[in-house]
């Protein structure tokens, strides 16, 4: 991020606690949430897997008897997967891998399938709960578009979390949810729209952007997923089918009623009921002066 911002001398690095004890002021509402199950339905992804990868774990075991010091070696199920995310991970340094060649361009596809399924029903769509953790980010979304400009408004609010938080707001969205809050576990369902690969792959980012047609002009919302324009189902009235703010607020609003977080976790009472480092976080607690760390 470098690129982006002035040299380091003077910053301040402002930590965000992942702790229960931060309640509803964090980027992981999950983790006061004891309600939530992040193993939802994770028994269906270990079917799928098993059901597809049986004769590549199989093929992996034949390449590896040619010797007969190697013979007795026994490839899982999870040894398979770990091989397979091996070459995704030389990917994020090298352009290529002579190591992804294990694996067909039918198995790549599939694995990414494997994924998609894994978060889906962890912390996507297919969790009853997921919309109820990504309430959370978007009620600061909402104060952060309602309440009125002064001279400490920012022209920019950035948060930086991890692939998980991203698909529960996702989820709280509801635009890739699919047909019945479903994706199939049984069979490849190739027109699905959540495609974990496409939504939340290395570096992915969601941008709300605040738009408006003169100093006068109504303002506009403009929702980008990883550099792509996405049209807001519904809400689509505006130039370039972006969403009136008043009408994307209503939006925020009746999602936030339909998926509470605090209620439907049963969060203890003293613990914080919404974000508000936006605004605090030059008296947030975790503040680290110290340039060498950045």
């Amino acid at each position: 991020m470098d690129g982006f911002f002035e040299p380091h001398e003077g910053k301040r690095l402002i930590s965000i606690s992942e702790r229960p004890s931060s309640g509803g002021n964090s980027l992981t509402p999950d983790k006061a949430c004891p309600k939530y199950d992040r193993e939802h339905a994770h028994v269906n992804y270990h079917k799928f897997f098993k059901k597809y990868f049986a004769q590549t774990r199989a093929r992996i075991q034949a390449n590896l008897s040619w010797k007969e010091e190697s013979s007795a070696i026994e490839v899982t199920f999870e040894d398979t997967q770990n091989l397979i995310e091996m070459c995704y991970f030389e990917l994020n340094t090298n352009a290529t891998s002579d190591f992804c060649g294990l694996f067909t361009d039918d198995e790549h596809v599939l694995y990414g399938y494997t994924r998609a399924l894994r978060y889906y029903y962890r912390n996507g769509p297919g969790n009853p709960l997921s919309a109820n953790m990504g309430s959370i980010y978007a009620k600061g979304l909402y104060k952060l578009l309602t309440e009125p400009e002064s001279s400490s408004t920012l022209p920019f609010y950035f948060s930086f979390a991890h692939d998980t938080q991203l698909n529960f707001f996702l989820a709280f969205l509801g635009i890739f949810d699919g047909k019945d809050n479903v994706l199939d576990y049984e069979s490849f369902d190739v027109l699905h729209p959540w495609v974990h690969g496409l939504l939340t792959p290395m570096g992915a980012n969601i941008v709300f952007e605040k738009l408006a047609c003169g100093d006068d002009g109504d303002a506009f919302i403009r929702l980008i997923i990883n550099e792509s324009v996405i049209p807001i189902p519904g809400c689509q009235t505006g130039p370039g089918l972006t969403c009136p703010i008043e009408q994307f607020t209503k939006f925020l609003s009746d999602r936030m009623k339909e998926y509470p977080y605090v209620e439907v976790c049963g969060l203890d009472e003293l613990l914080p009921t919404e974000i508000d480092f936006f605004w605090s976080w030059d008296e947030h607690i975790n503040v680290v002066e110290d340039p060498e760390i950045l």
